[in-house]
C-alpha cells in the first residue's frame, strides 16, 4: 500500500507538471532577417477571421509549425480538392498530394506559407482568394520541377505571392496580385545556375490598391515589383496581344538580374515611388518608379505599353537587348541602356516613345557589341508629345554616348561593327537635340526624319549633333523646323551640327527651316558634304568656324534652295578659304550657288559651267556615300542575324536590294550545310525546307559540280600524292646538285653528280608522264559530269535576270571551255552582253562571263560607271594571242598547300589566278620558278592565265582540294 501510494502521488505530481506546462503556450516571433524566435509565456496570435457570411470550414496548421496536406481533415474529407467556403492557414502547409481550391477564401496567418516541394504533386487555384488580416504572410513556394496553377484567383498581402523554383511548370492566368511586396518571384538567388521556369504567365493584373500590411516581425515593406527574377530564365506573357499582363500602382513593374527574360505585351503604368533624374545609375535594390529594370541580362521586349513612370526601361550591362512594337508615353526617360559590353542592341519598330528628357539613350563603352540597330521608331519629345502635362521640358530623341573603341586598335573590328540609326521619326523641342552622338565611331545614320518645334527659347537646338564623333555616314536624313512661320531668330538652331568630328560623310541630306543648316565647329578635317539640299534658313545655310575644316574638303553637288535668309554660307577665316573649299555643280542658271557668295571669291568653285542636275548617288559602290550597311540589318538576337535578314528579304528595299537578297539567300543555303545548328531557328528551318528544290539551290549545287569537274577519285588522289612527294624530293636534290656542281668538284665527283642529276630528271619526266595519264583519266570521266551538270542547269526555270544569266553562261561554259572547245560567234556575243552588266544588275554570272570574255579579248570593265548608270559596254581591248600553249609547267595539280610554276623562257611571265566566278584571287610575276600558296583558297576549280607582256599565251586549269 505504501508503494502503491507513492506511485499515485508521483503520478499526481507529474500530471500537475504537465498541466502547468500546457497552461503556458509556446509562441513564435520573427527577427528582422525572418528567422523564427521561440518565446514562451506569451499570448498566441489571433486567428484571422473568415468574412461575415462565409463560415470557417477548416483551421489548418499551427503558428511556426509545418503540416502536410495529407494529414489534415480537409484533405481526408476532400481528397481531390475543396470547393467554396473559407479556411485559415497558419505555419507551413506542405502540399504532398494533388489538390485544388475552387472558389475558396483562404485567410493566411502572419508568416504562413504554402510549399510545393514534390514534383509528383500539383496545387491548383480556381477563382479563389488568398489574403491576410493583420500581417503579411510569406506566400506560395513552388519548388524544383513542381507544378502550380492559378486561374482567375486573387493573391494578396504576401511577401512573395508566388515564388517559382528551377524547372517549375504550370499556368498563372487571369490572377490578380494585390498589395504584395513581390507578385511573382523567379527564385534563382541561391543558385549558381540559371533557374529556368516554364510557367505560363498571361492575362494577370499586378497592382497595389493600398498600403502593405506590416511584416510578421512588424517591419514594413513596399510594393516593390509585380515580377522579379534573379539568375533566372522566364517569359512574361505570350507572343500574342491577348495574353497581356497589367502592372499598376507599384514601385516597379518588372525587375531582372542575371536573367534571360522575354516580355510580351506587358502594360505598365501609374507607378509610384517618386520622380528621379534619368542620369544616375540604378542598382536593383534602389530602383524606383521604373517600368522594366534589368541588370546583366538578356532582355527581349515586344508589344509593351509603359506610361506614367520615371524611367520606362532601364538596363545595365545587358547581354543582349531587343525592344520592338512597343509604346512609351509620359515618362521622364524612355529606353536607357548603360555599360553594355557584348551582344546585340535592337530597338526597332516601336510605335511611340514619348519622354521628357530622353527617348532612347545608349551610354557606355560597348566595344564588343556585335550590332546596334535603332530603326523605324517614332519619338515625340516635349511639345510634340500630346501626353505630357508639362510641355516646357525638352529632351533628346536619341542620345548615344561613348560607344567606341579599342584604343589600342582604333580601326579594328570593335570599331567597325554594324551600328545603325535608320528610318526613325523624331519630334523634339528647342533646347535639346533630335539625335545626339558623342564620342562614337562608325555609325550609319540613314533616312531619319527629325522635326523641331522652334519656339523662343534662348538655347541651342540641333537636329543631328555630332561631338567628338568620327567616321560616321549621315545619309538621306531630313532635319529642321516644320515651316518658315516657326523659323527662329532669337536662338541658335542647327539642322546638322558637328564639333571636333573629322572624317564624317554627309550625303543626300536635307536641312530646312532652322537658323543654320550645316554648322561646323572645331577641327573637322576630311568631313564630306555631297548631294545635300540646304534651304530656308534665317541665318546661314552653311557655317564653318575658323579652321573648322582643314584639307581634303573638295566636294560637290550640294544644292542651295529657298528664298528665306540673308546669308547662305559663311567662313570666319578668309585665309583658309582654299583649305576649306567646296565645289558646287552648276546647271544652266545659278540657283545652285549660295545666294550671296559668288564662286569667284574662292569659297566655292563651279564643277561644271553647264552641267546638269545630278541625282543623289546614295547607291554608288565606292566613295564616301557608299551604302555599306543595310538599313535593316537584323531582327533577332541569335547568331543567325544575317541569315535571318536574307531569308526574310529585309535587304529588299536597300540599294540593289533584289541582288542582295538573291545572292544572300544563296549564301544562307550554303552556310546551313556547315552550320546545321541554324536550323533550330524556325524561320531559317522553314526557309531551308521551302528552298530544297528552288532555283537558288540548284545554282548552288551546279557551282559545286563545276568545282568538282577536275577532282580525282580516291585511288587517283593517292597516286598523285605519291607523285607530288617524289617530285618535291627530286626538286630539292636537284637544287643541291646544282650547288655541288657549281663548287667545281673533282672529276669523279662531278661525274657522279651529273649521273645522279640525269637519273633524277628522267624520274621527274616519268612522274610527269604518270601525272599526265591520271589527268587524262580525270578528263575522260569528266564527260559524264558535264552531262549531269547540263541536265541540272536545264532544270532551272529562271524567274529573274540573275537566274537567266546563270543558265546562259553555264551552258556556254559547259559546252565549250569545260570540253576544251571554242566558242561560237553567238556564244561570244552572249558572253560580251552579260560581262558588260553591272554585277548588281546581272548577278554572279557577270563574273563568270568576264572570265569567258578573257578567252577572246582583254577584259576592261569599270563597275563604278556600269553600276552608276552607264549603259554602253566597255571597249573590248586587245584580242588575246591565238597561241593556246606555253612552256610554263604547273604542279602539283590538284593542289592543297602550294602550287609551283617553272619556265625555260627568258621573258618575264605574269600569272593571274582566277576563280570560277571570274574574280582574281592571286597574281605573281616571275622569270624562272615561283610558287603560290593555295592554303587559304576554298576548294574548287581555278584558272591560271599566263601572260607575256600584253599577250595572254595560255590558260591552265588548277584544282584546289583540302
Amino acid at each position: 500500500f505504501v508503494a502503491l501510494r507513492s506511485v499515485l502521488l508521483f503520478g499526481i505530481a507529474l500530471f500537475g507538471l504537465l498541466s502547468s506546462s500546457l497552461a503556458q503556450p509556446v509562441c513564435y516571433d520573427y527577427n528582422t532577417s525572418g528567422s523564427r524566435v521561440v518565446r514562451k509565456n506569451c499570448p498566441q496570435q489571433p486567428v484571422c477571421q473568415c468574412p461575415a457570411g462565409n463560415p470557417m470550414l477548416y483551421q489548418i496548421g499551427e503558428e511556426g509549425e509545418s503540416l502536410s496536406l495529407s494529414e489534415t481533415d480537409m484533405y481526408k474529407q476532400n481528397t481531390s480538392g475543396i470547393s467554396g467556403g473559407c479556411i485559415t492557414v497558419a505555419g507551413t502547409l506542405v502540399i504532398d498530394a494533388n489538390f485544388s481550391f475552387s472558389g475558396v477564401t483562404m485567410m493566411m496567418q502572419p508568416g504562413a506559407e504554402i510549399v510545393i516541394n514534390n514534383s509528383n504533386f500539383t496545387l491548383s487555384l480556381y477563382g479563389s482568394t488568398l489574403k491576410a488580416c493583420s500581417k503579411l504572410w510569406s506566400g506560395i513556394n513552388v519548388g524544383q520541377s513542381c507544378t502550380f496553377n492559378s486561374w482567375n484567383s486573387t493573391i494578396q498581402d504576401a511577401l512573395y505571392a508566388v515564388k517559382l523554383g528551377h524547372l517549375s511548370t504550370g499556368t498563372i492566368s487571369g490572377t490578380t496580385f494585390d498589395k504584395n511586396h513581390i507578385g511573382i518571384f523567379v527564385d534563382g538567388s541561391s543558385s549558381n545556375v540559371v533557374i529556368n521556369t516554364s510557367v505560363t504567365i498571361k492575362g494577370n493584373t499586378f497592382k497595389c490598391t493600398g498600403n502593405l500590411l506590416p511584416k510578421w516581425d512588424n517591419s514594413t515593406e513596399v510594393p516593390k515589383a509585380g515580377i522579379e527574377g534573379i539568375n533566372a530564365a522566364f517569359d512574361v506573357g505570350m507572343n500574342d496581344s491577348g495574353s497581356k499582363n497589367y502592372f499598376t500602382g507599384l514601385y516597379c513593374g518588372i525587375l531582372a538580374s542575371d536573367c534571360d527574360v522575354k516580355l510580351y505585351y506587358v502594360d505598365i503604368r501609374n507607378l509610384v515611388g517618386g520622380v528621379l533624374n534619368v542620369d544616375p545609375l540604378l542598382s536593383r535594390n534602389n530602383a524606383l518608379d521604373l517600368g522594366i529594370g534589368a541588370w546583366y541580362s538578356n532582355v527581349e521586349i515586344k508589344g509593351a505599353y509603359i506610361a506614367y513612370a520615371n524611367k520606362a526601361v532601364h538596363v545595365e550591362n545587358a547581354v543582349n537587348f531587343e525592344m520592338t512594337e512597343s509604346e512609351i508615353r509620359n515618362v521622364t526617360g524612355g529606353i536607357l541602356l548603360n555599360n553594355q559590353t557584348s551582344g546585340v542592341i535592337n530597338i526597332n519598330s516601336n510605335i511611340d516613345i514619348s519622354a521628357q528628357l530622353v527617348g532612347i539613350r545608349l551610354k557606355g563603352v560597348m566595344m564588343n557589341t556585335s550590332k546596334i540597330n535603332i530603326s523605324s521608331n517614332v519619338l515625340r519629345m516635349s511639345l510634340k508629345n500630346p501626353y505630357h502635362v508639362n510641355n516646357n521640358i525638352q529632351g533628346y530623341g536619341i542620345e548615344i554616348e561613348n560607344i567606341v573603341t579599342d584604343p589600342n586598335n582604333p580601326t579594328g573590328p570593335a570599331n567597325t561593327l554594324s551600328k545603325s540609326i535608320t528610318n526613325n521619326t523624331i519630334y523634339h523641342h528647342t533646347g535639346f537635340h533630335g539625335i545626339s552622338l558623342s564620342s562614337n565611331r562608325y555609325f550609319l545614320i540613314v533616312e531619319n526624319k527629325i522635326y523641331a518645334v522652334l519656339g523662343d527659347l534662348n538655347s541651342q537646338t540641333h537636329g543631328l549633333s555630332l561631338v567628338n564623333t568620327r567616321d560616321n555616314k549621315i545619309m538621306k536624313n531630313l532635319s529642321g523646323g516644320f515651316s518658315t512661320s516657326t523659323m527662329p531668330n532669337s536662338h541658335n538652331s542647327f539642322a546638322f551640327f558637328e564639333n571636333n568630328s573629322p572624317s564624317n560623310a554627309f550625303c543626300c541630306n536635307t536641312s530646312h527651316n532652322t537658323k543654320t543648316g550645316f554648322y561646323f565647329l572645331g577641327t573637322n578635317s576630311n568631313s564630306v558634304l555631297r548631294y545635300n539640299e540646304i534651304k530656308n534658313h534665317s541665318d546661314n545655310g552653311l557655317y564653318i568656324e575658323s579652321s573648322a575644316l582643314i584639307g581634303g574638303q573638295l566636294d560637290h553637288w550640294n544644292k542651295w534652295t529657298g528664298t528665306y535668309g540673308t546669308k547662305a554660307a559663311k567662313n570666319d577665316n578668309i585665309t583658309n578659304l582654299v583649305a576649306s573649299k567646296f565645289e558646287v555643280s552648276k546647271p544652266i542658271g545659278n540657283q545652285w550657288y549660295p545666294s550671296n557668295i559668288a564662286p569667284t571669291t574662292g569659297w566655292f568653285s563651279n564643277l561644271s559651267t553647264n552641267g546638269t542636275e545630278d541625282e543623289c548617288k546614295i547607291t554608288e559602290l565606292t566613295g564616301p556615300c557608299s551604302y555599306l550597311i543595310a538599313a535593316n540589318g537584323f531582327t533577332t538576337t541569335t547568331s543567325t542575324n544575317e541569315a535571318m535578314a536574307y531569308a526574310t528579304s529585309q535587304y529588299s528595299n536597300t540599294p540593289f536590294g533584289a541582288y542582295t537578297t538573291w545572292s544572300g539567300q544563296r549564301w544562307v543555303l550554303k552556310q546551313i550545310e556547315t552550320n546545321p545548328d541554324w536550323l533550330s531557328n524556325t524561320t531559317i528551318n522553314t526557309f531551308n525546307v521551302n528552298n530544297q528544290n528552288s532555283n537558288i539551290k540548284k545554282i548552288n549545287d551546279l557551282d559545286v559540280q563545276l568545282a568538282q569537274l577536275e577532282k580525282p577519285n580516291t585511288v587517283q588522289q593517292t597516286s598523285l600524292n605519291t607523285i607530288y612527294a617524289t617530285m618535291e624530293s627530286n626538286d630539292k636534290r636537284l637544287a643541291q646538285l646544282s650547288k655541288l656542281l657549281a663548287g667545281k668538284p673533282s672529276e669523279a665527283d662531278s661525274l657522279e653528280y651529273w649521273t645522279e642529276r640525269s637519273e633524277l630528271l628522267t624520274d621527274q619526266a616519268g612522274m610527269m608522264g604518270r601525272m599526265g595519264k591520271i589527268q587524262q583519266e580525270i578528263r575522260t570521266a569528266r564527260g559524264a559530269k558535264l552531262d549531269q551538270a547540263l541536265a541540272l542547269n536545264a532544270s532551272i526555270t529562271a524567274q529573274n535576270e540573275f537566274e537567266r544569266n546563270e543558265k546562259t553562261i553555264n551552258v556556254i561554259y559547259l559546252n565549250t571551255v569545260a570540253r576544251e572547245d571554242s566558242m561560237s560567234v553567238a556564244d561570244k556575243a552572249a558572253v560580251t552582253r552579260i560581262a558588260s552588266l553591272c554585277p548588281m544588275v546581272g548577278g554572279t554570272a557577270v563574273f563568270k562571263a568576264r572570265f569567258l570574255y578573257g578567252y577572246y579579248a582583254v577584259p576592261s570593265f569599270d563597275d563604278t560607271k556600269l553600276c552608276g548608270g552607264a549603259s554602253t559596254p566597255p571597249p573590248a581591248g586587245k584580242v588575246a594571242s591565238n597561241n593556246t600553249t606555253s612552256d610554263v609547267l604547273m604542279y602539283p595539280n590538284p593542289s592543297s598547300d602550294e602550287v609551283y610554276f617553272s619556265t625555260s623562257s627568258t621573258e618575264p611571265v605574269q600569272l593571274i589566278l582566277i576563280d570560277i566566278t571570274g574574280r582574281v584571287v592571286a597574281e605573281q610575276a616571275f622569270t624562272s620558278t615561283t610558287q603560290i600558296s593555295t592554303r587559304n583558297l576554298p576548294s574548287g576549280q581555278y584558272f591560271c592565265q599566263i601572260w607575256k607582256g600584253n599577250q595572254k599565251v595560255d590558260t591552265q586549269k588548277l584544282s584546289v582540294i583540302h
